[in-house]
């Protein structure tokens, strides 16, 4: 029942996937937009490497041994962790909303600010001792 009602709600995505369109060029987009998606981008890949290690490491994720056996507890840790997701991110989201002809033009200021403080919590992780395990 929920398979035969889902799909003709996909089927305009279909459509369109099969459609051949070439990505947009980076040209398209403005620098904030670049410069936000990748350092979030960079970001993600760092954290996610990590973690896998970590688990190649010790052999399984300890996290969550006492809650996985338990589904509402698990659940609200799962939907916490959504929740944060979001938050941490949805700044990038607003700034890839906004089209970019009407995006402000980058100063010195914008542009460092970002950086800095992407350089900064990469050199914070880095210092901590579970940054200086690997």
């Amino acid at each position: 029942m929920v398979s035969l009602s889902g799909v003709p709600s996909y089927t305009p995505t279909f459509s369109a996937q099969r459609r051949p369109r070439s990505p947009p060029s980076l040209s398209t987009f403005h620098p904030r937009q670049l410069l936000a998606t990748g350092t979030t981008v960079v970001w993600s890949v760092r954290l996610g490497s990590f973690l896998f290690n970590r688990i190649l490491q010790e052999g399984k994720d300890r996290r969550f041994d006492e809650v996985k056996h338990r589904p509402l507890i698990f659940s609200a840790y799962w939907c916490i962790q959504v929740f944060w997701v979001f938050t941490t991110v949805l700044p990038v989201y607003l700034v890839n909303t906004v089209p970019p002809r009407s995006a402000r033009s980058i100063t010195l200021g914008t542009r460092c600010g970002p950086l800095a403080s992407c350089l900064r919590s990469w050199l914070v992780c880095r210092s901590t001792p579970l940054g200086r395990r690997r």
